[in-house]
């Protein structure tokens, strides 16, 4: 009963434009659909045919197309930059990528852990992530004060 509060007959029922729009649009899709769903059972074999060439050409570029999605060996590299106050000498700056480099490291050794659920204590993530930080923040103060 209450549903008939609701609804009215299709004959009531108003619109907007965007509606009556799309609606075309929806006919004019529905249409399309019905002629070519008539062609194609009318003209089964040409279908067919063309299923099977299709099935035929998918499976050929299966095989001739590398599949490089993954690389055939790891070359267990990682590329960093790093950036100094100008001025910083150069055994200070190796220094310093030694230290970035040992963090970046034991950081991504903690990420591997985790993601193969081998990761015993997550706090030594939080803490490898504030190492890293910390040596942003040093590299920075050290870069505003050779600026000044």
């Amino acid at each position: 009963m209450l549903c008939s509060r609701f609804l009215r007959p299709p004959s009531q029922q108003k619109h907007g434009v965007f509606y009556n729009a799309t609606e075309r649009f929806f006919d004019r899709m529905l249409h399309v659909y019905e002629v070519t769903l008539a062609w194609v059972l009318q003209h089964r074999a040409p279908t067919v045919a063309v299923f099977v060439l299709t099935l035929v050409a998918t499976i050929w570029m299966f095989i001739i197309i590398p599949k490089g999605f993954i690389p055939d060996q790891d070359t267990d590299q990682m590329i960093v930059v790093t950036e100094a106050a100008q001025g910083t000498s150069y055994f200070k700056m190796v220094e310093h990528q030694k230290e970035v480099a040992e963090l970046l490291k034991a950081h991504f050794g903690l990420r591997m852990q985790k993601a193969t659920q081998q990761l015993n204590n997550h706090s030594q993530l939080g803490k490898t992530r504030r190492d890293i930080a910390r040596a942003k923040t040093v590299q920075a103060e050290q870069r505003k004060g050779s600026a000044k």
